[in-house]
């Protein structure tokens, strides 16, 4: 009888061995007790706050935080179970990675930089980190990671697993500036970003017809990032920020309620984390304020612990956004399980767990939460690290390439093989993407138009133009900034135009002198002139005009650049056309209509038509320059990556107009000119005029030739040269003759030779 109950005894115990033994045979579980790590053919990495540091104290020396000495965390616990619970299932499945196990290493992830030894463990192999090693020949010690649960904590650490391109899969971390894939190439999550509670928040605000709000935020990725947000979004939306504040924990509440409270503000968003917005609810009742309403973010919308708080019926009513909440069909038998297995093994655990060989993987509270207390945890991220470990697991499903027959072990894996499981192949750089369908998944990619680009952290969906002063390549992602171009007074062309117009006007001006003071003699007089003096000062104006087409376009230069020279030359021109009808007209018409004649010496003829033309062309400059004048404009279109500052023609009937009064008068002229050819040499101005006008013509023809054809600011540099060269043309060929007579020739320049002159084309004309 003494032995029967040993023999029992000995029973159970060689059954319980087998059954542990067949456990771990015929299924890919570990046997170790340890809720931190499981051996596996593949490891994951998992970092969860377990405990939550209350305040931090500055440090003078290199420390490692030892999270077990803070506060506990149990929500942070019930997250670790997820991932255990999701690893264990998936290990017992028979048709996601069926011959594989995975592993894990967990650690409690309790400071935003003080929990570096864990994270380096992550991406070591064998206890060492090569920086310089190749990608392809680098393998860490977890292929991928879940976690941690705060926006900061993962921006923190996110860098040293891009560096390597491990995927973080994560389930918390909703800061909108991990969605940059340029920064954050490896980094995806389960788990909406802040924008898209932002714009939820912004949408109830909105639904109830409210506009006067408080945002308060909290320290951190996560507050700074929903207040930004918040900010941008309500632009345009009649919504006022009558007050906002970064929370931290040491912020006096009870002073922030007070002066939400004298702002008589009723609607306070609290974008903040669960230990912040704890602290202002407690405050809230605390200090007796009441009838407001909370808009709760994700982060602590669905806490257990708040709604317990004595008191909490007064503050007002509380919205919370989060997501559908979604059971884990076996979660609460794993925990079941897990606790009873915990009781037996109670102080082997503790043992295990003190003899741990890294630190931040000790949890004394751990052991002692019973199944209901983890079970009855804030559940809002279950889902989402349910979610993170089957995304990686399907993933590693993919690359090794397994079927209902098993998987290829024998494929090399790396953490940056996590393969194409997408509906649409992500659009290449320049692309947006344009939706197909109801899924944002689906879509189809459109190479963005020049003068446009595509913002990825902005919004991938949309070309976004440039501005007006900036340009861009078809397929961009930035736009450049435009430089601007006009014709600059210190260019070589500029300076050289310029210093022609300056001695033309030199010369005009030292001609003027000239017959001025030889104004009696005949050369002088058969030029014209009084009317030649002013043709010289005409021409000395058009030589002006030409310093108004360099530098910046102003409204001034643009007129100023055309009518001046127009006006005056047009003068110059009929003082020309009267010149040579003048001539004619006394070797010609005066025997044949001598009344004529009389009439046109009697009453000054020359000067009538040269002040009746020059009213036409004035009356019809006013009317241009009134009606539609040039006028400095930016042309952004001829070039892409320029701004070309031109003066606009205007009206094209108003310039027509203004051009063929000046055209006319030269056609005449020409037509005086070829009808005088035979008189006597001295008076004969044929070939000076038809060379000068035949110049004007060309000069302007050639202009107007490349002003339509060819769009650029040397366009402006030729119509300067035309009337530089139009002046030339009546300078070189009519006065400077004339002035050589005048100073190299002074025997020609005396009336008995003129005489001669005369007598011999009379001669010639009896002779006939």
């Amino acid at each position: 009888m003494t032995n029967r109950p040993t023999y029992t005894m000995s029973l159970s115990s060689i059954y319980i061995f087998l059954v542990g033994f067949t456990n771990c045979f015929f299924f890919k579980v570990s046997c170790s007790k340890s809720d931190f790590s499981l051996e596996g053919d593949y490891l994951l990495g998992g970092l969860f706050t377990l405990h939550e540091i209350e305040q931090t104290t500055p440090q003078f020396s290199p420390e490692t935080t030892e999270c077990f000495r803070h506060s506990p965390s149990r929500s942070g616990y019930q997250m670790l179970q997820v991932m255990r619970f999701a690893v264990e299932e998936i290990n017992n499945s028979t048709t996601l990675l069926p011959n594989v196990s995975l592993g894990y290493e967990i650690f409690d992830h309790c400071s935003n930089t003080k929990n570096f030894h864990s994270v380096l463990s992550f991406i070591s192999n064998n206890g060492s980190i090569k920086p310089k090693e190749k990608l392809n020949n680098y393998q860490p010690k977890v292929i991928a990671l879940t976690g941690p649960f705060e926006s900061t904590r993962a921006i923190t650490i996110a860098p040293l697993f891009t560096m390597d391109r491990i995927p973080m899969v994560n389930y918390g971390a909703s800061s909108y500036a991990l969605s940059d894939k340029v920064k954050y190439p490896a980094f995806v999550r389960t788990v909406p970003s802040n924008k898209n509670l932002i714009e939820m928040i912004i949408h109830i605000i909105q639904w109830f017809g409210w506009n006067w709000v408080a945002f308060l935020g909290s320290q951190g990725d996560y507050g700074s990032d929903g207040l930004k947000l918040f900010n941008t979004y309500i632009r345009n939306t009649g919504i006022c920020v009558a007050y906002q504040e970064s929370l931290r924990l040491n912020t006096n509440y009870s002073l922030t309620l007070q002066k939400i409270d004298m702002l008589n503000i009723n609607v306070i968003v609290v974008f903040a984390l669960p230990q912040y917005a704890s602290k202002i609810i407690k405050a809230a009742i605390a200090n007796n304020i009441q009838d407001k309403v909370w808009i709760a973010s994700q982060a602590w919308a669905m806490n257990q612990q708040l709604p317990r708080e004595p008191g909490i019926g007064k503050i007002g009513t509380i919205i919370g956004i989060t997501e559908r909440l979604l059971s884990l069909p076996g979660f609460h038998e794993f925990v079941y399980k897990d606790r009873r297995s915990t009781d037996v093994t109670h102080n082997e655990e503790s043992e295990i767990q003190s003899k741990s060989k890294t630190c931040n993987q000790v949890c004394d509270y751990c052991t002692l939460l019973t199944a209901e207390e983890i079970i009855n945890e804030n559940p809002t991220s279950s889902f989402a690290i349910y979610s993170a470990i089957y995304t990686i697991a399907h993933a590693l499903h993919k690359v090794l390439q397994c079927d209902m027959n098993g998987c290829r072990k024998n494929t090399v894996v790396k953490p940056y093989m996590v393969p194409f499981s997408n509906c649409s192949a992500e659009c290449k750089e320049g692309f947006s993407r344009q939706p197909e369908g109801f899924h944002s998944c689906c879509f189809t990619c459109k190479e963005c138009p020049p003068n446009s680009h595509v913002d990825y952290s902005r919004d991938p969906y949309t070309c976004f133009p440039c501005a007006e002063n900036e340009w861009s390549d078809e397929g961009s992602t930035t736009c450049k900034t435009r430089s601007v171009v006009y014709l600059q007074f210190t260019e070589i062309f500029s300076i050289a135009v310029m210093v022609s117009a300056i001695c033309i006007i030199i010369l005009l001006i030292a001609i003027f002198c000239l017959f001025s003071y030889n104004y009696n003699t005949p050369v002088v007089r058969s030029a014209g002139g009084s009317m030649c003096l002013l043709m010289l000062i005409c021409l000395i104006m058009s030589s002006i005009s030409v310093f108004f087409f360099f530098g910046k376009p102003t409204f001034a230069h643009c007129l100023l650049r055309k009518v001046i020279f127009t006006f005056f030359f047009t003068v110059c021109i009929s003082c020309l056309t009267v010149r040579s009808f003048q001539i004619i007209c006394v070797f010609k018409m005066a025997a044949q209509f001598p009344k004529v004649h009389s009439l046109w010496v009697k009453h000054n003829g020359q000067w009538l038509f040269i002040a009746f033309s020059s009213a036409i062309n004035l009356i019809s400059c006013v009317i241009w320059i009134t009606v539609s004048p040039d006028k400095p404009f930016a042309d952004i279109w001829t070039y892409k990556d320029q701004i070309m500052l031109i003066c606009e023609m205007g009206d094209s009937i108003t310039l027509t107009i203004v051009v063929f009064i000046g055209w006319f008068l030269g056609f005449l002229c020409l037509l005086f000119s070829y009808m005088g050819r035979d008189l006597p040499k001295n008076y004969n101005e044929a070939k000076p005029i038809t060379f000068s006008l035949i110049l004007y013509y060309l000069s302007w023809i050639v202009y107007f030739t490349a002003y339509l054809s060819v769009k650029s600011k040397y366009v402006t540099l030729l119509n300067a040269i035309a009337q530089i060269s139009s002046i030339n043309g009546i300078l070189f060929s009519y006065f400077i003759p004339k002035s050589y007579i005048i100073i190299f020739q002074p025997q020609k320049n005396t009336p008995a030779y003129f005489q001669t002159s005369i007598q011999n084309y009379t001669q010639t004309i009896s002779r006939t």
